[in-house]
């Protein structure tokens, strides 16, 4: 007779169920504070609480119906929707998350498992029924402490692992394909230990084993991905200090004209000419302008790597075709709750659109806002740019294959399209367009 039935003729299942839902619902709770804390997630407290009530439903169901590899199995694929989809986490943090559980599931069993065949000297297989209920049990116990444990060293610690939503494809793939491999290799040993007679030595030394690859691997990971951050930040450097260097030869050739700009000032003023007055004033203010637009193009401002490169080089580019391009950031760009890669691929089309609208005009200017509004809670980014075309409309331009441009391509007419895509993937975003004197385009991302 198994353990369920003794239960149940026991009348001791609906306590043993009530104690197994509440060990499996606190251990689901402390993993995904880990996961929270490690990878610094913002998070809304519902989607906590459904993340909790999933990962423990499947888990309870699992340790009464299915067999142990695929229980393993299924854990794991619940877990990966759970930070990818509710806590809406990047593919490679939410499987470097899942590698993390796993290791951790890994230490608890390596503990508790010896723990348990000391209790239980007469088991051959890890599965099987007689010791399932109570194997189970004990497990649970232990991972929850073991978790808490962990929680609260990493807590303590203010221990982190930081990949950027905005490295690179190359080492974004090498990430997830190192985790799905390691990932991979736990299974097997679980299916194999699982299909044959369950030796001690065995599985501790293949546990260790796993522990090592993992542990290597989520180094290799965190090192590639700060290495990258790294990069990143010396490039933004180096633009920076190109973008200091342009300011002091503009402020120095600024300096030696100075004398000339009054001469001329004075002689418009003994001819009375007020036209050319307005004219010389006009063009002074146009070279001010871009000096103080200049100085808005500081990482300190602009803080987050990947905005501040899209915005720098975007800057040289309009610079290079006589566009006058005014900066104004007023917010903590990392405060925008909103996936930094698919910010920026947003940033990026409307800043090239903007670019060549601006680019036929004979008055060339791009304005870019980074403003909060209080009112309604939200974050506003507001592209506007003079354009050509006072006729485009601005419901069609979001279709597919839709341009403006003379030579229509495969390419064009798509990154209006491409924005609609990701609007539709976030539920707290939403971009206005309107045109007037200038063509405005407003990202709202709300803070819900």
């Amino acid at each position: 007779m198994s353990d369920l039935q003794n239960l149940i003729l026991d009348n001791n299942f609906g306590l043993w169920l009530l104690i197994a839902v509440f060990l499996s619902a606190l251990s689901s709770f402390i993993g995904i504070l880990m996961f929270i804390q490690i990878f610094k997630v913002r998070y809304k407290k519902i989607a906590i609480a459904v993340s909790v009530l999933i990962d423990s439903a499947v888990y309870i169901f699992c340790m009464i119906y299915v067999i142990m590899p695929i229980f393993r199995g299924l854990c794991i694929i619940v877990l990966f929707f759970i930070y990818k989809f509710l806590l809406e986490q990047s593919t490679e943090k939410s499987i470097v998350g899942v590698l993390f559980n796993v290791v951790m599931v890994v230490i608890s069993e390596l503990v508790f498992s010896k723990i348990f065949f000391n209790i239980y000297p007469n088991i051959n297989i890890s599965i099987q029924e007689n010791y399932k209920y109570k194997y189970t049990f004990w497990l649970m116990i232990g991972i929850c402490l073991f978790r808490a444990i962990v929680y609260a060293i990493i807590k303590i610690k203010k221990l982190s692992i930081t990949i950027g939503d905005y490295i690179r494809s190359s080492t974004r793939y090498s990430i997830i394909l190192t985790t799905i491999v390691t990932i991979s290799v736990y299974f097997m040993i679980e299916v194999v230990l699982n299909l044959t007679n369950f030796i001690y030595p065995i599985f501790f030394i293949n546990i260790l084993l796993l522990i090592f690859i993992a542990y290597i691997s989520i180094k290799l990971i965190v090192r590639g991905a700060m290495l990258e951050e790294k990069d990143g930040k010396i490039h933004n450097l180096e633009t920076y200090n190109k973008t200091l260097s342009i300011m002091y030869d503009s402020l120095r050739g600024f300096r030696h004209d100075y004398a000339n700009f009054i001469q001329a000032l004075n002689g418009y003023i003994q001819m009375d000419d007020l036209d050319g007055i307005k004219d010389l004033s006009k063009s002074i203010t146009k070279d001010c302008i871009s000096i103080r637009n200049m100085g808005t193009l500081d990482f300190k401002i602009i803080n987050n790597p990947a905005v501040y490169s899209i915005i720098i080089n975007k800057f040289y580019s309009a610079q290079d075709k006589n566009i006058q391009m005014n900066v104004e950031v007023m917010i903590d760009i990392n405060s925008i709750k909103m996936s930094v890669y698919e910010l920026c691929r947003i940033l990026g089309i409307l800043i090239d659109n903007a670019i060549e609208a601006a680019e036929k005009c004979e008055d060339k200017v791009i304005n870019i806002r980074f403003i909060k509004d209080a009112k309604v809670d939200r974050k506003l980014i507001i592209i506007e740019n003079s354009y050509y075309n006072k006729e485009v409309d601005v419901e069609k331009i979001f279709e597919k294959g839709v341009s403006s441009k003379e030579s229509i391509g495969n390419e064009h007419g798509l990154g209006l399209w491409i924005i609609r895509k990701i609007l539709r993937k976030n539920r707290n975003v939403n971009l206005y367009t309107t045109k007037g004197e200038l063509f405005c385009q407003q990202l709202e991302v709300y803070e819900f």
